[in-house]
């Protein structure tokens, strides 16, 4: 848990925007860092500052909480917030109806899947830069042990977004799998429930730059397999059947398929 009597300070800009402030949830390997780089332009369009309180705090070695010195730095207007990836966080926030707020997901046991490839070959520890040569891990156990014990553990924060679907309906829920498809549409939805008004040459440029296909994976990137089902890929059957009976009521929540 984060040192909450660490002092860390992060630069708040200026906002050019009158409309209320967004903030966005997601788990890890959700493609949270490709999504923040797009909320932030379109944000950035429109007049507003998008800030990563959660990746200044990990870049400062920290733990990442929104701990009560984080929260000082929200304000409810003028400004985009996240990824954050704490659901339980929520009720923390002050004026919290006040935001227009939005939850991305992705299928679970792809998130798993994603997570042995990250932990072998490509995660940074907290404080390292983008730029540091990380060596593949040689003590990872099989993938297979790796996903079903990681799943044990990640459970209780998937429990924990489904209860913030089932109490806050003003919050948004996108599937990855709709977004990588889907992706101009995905921004206008976007801009349609944040009221957040983005200029639509920066729209066409990002649906112009965006690649919804890897034609070959590269499991030493961060951003390794983006298309969808790759759990089917990677999994044996025996697995998968474990993972759709310990996440059934999650898979059926957020419409997935067993």
């Amino acid at each position: 848990m984060t040192d909450q009597s660490a002092k860390i300070e992060i630069e708040v800009p200026p906002s050019d925007y009158a409309g209320p402030s967004i903030i966005f949830w997601t788990l890890h390997k959700a493609g949270s860092r490709y999504f923040y780089s797009v909320i932030k332009k379109l944000a950035r369009s429109a007049g507003a500052p998008m800030l990563n309180i959660a990746a200044e705090y990990f870049q400062a070695g920290e733990k990442v909480e929104l701990t009560p010195e984080a929260i000082t730095y929200l304000q409810p207007t003028g400004y985009a917030y996240g990824p954050f990836r704490q659901p339980n966080e929520a009720e923390a926030i002050p004026d919290y109806d006040a935001y227009k707020r939005f939850l991305v997901v992705r299928d679970p046991r792809d998130i798993l899947t994603s997570f042995y490839f990250s932990a072998r070959f490509s995660h940074r520890k907290p404080g390292q830069g983008a730029d540091e040569e990380r060596e593949e891990a040689t003590d990872m156990p099989p993938i297979e042990e790796y996903v079903l014990k990681q799943g044990r553990k990640m459970l209780p924060r998937w429990q924990a977004y489904a209860d913030m679907i089932r109490k806050d309906p003003e919050l948004r829920l996108f599937k990855y799998e709709f977004i990588i498809d889907n992706f101009e549409e995905w921004m206008n939805q976007v801009i349609d429930h944040t009221g957040l008004p983005a200029k639509p040459a920066m729209v066409q440029a990002l649906a112009q730059a965006h690649v919804a296909d890897v034609q070959e994976e590269e499991v030493t990137k961060h951003r390794r397999q983006i298309r969808p089902g790759d759990h089917k890929r990677k999994l044996e059957q025996a697995t998968i059947d474990e993972l759709n009976e310990l996440y059934g009521d999650i898979i059926e929540l957020f419409g997935y398929e067993k």
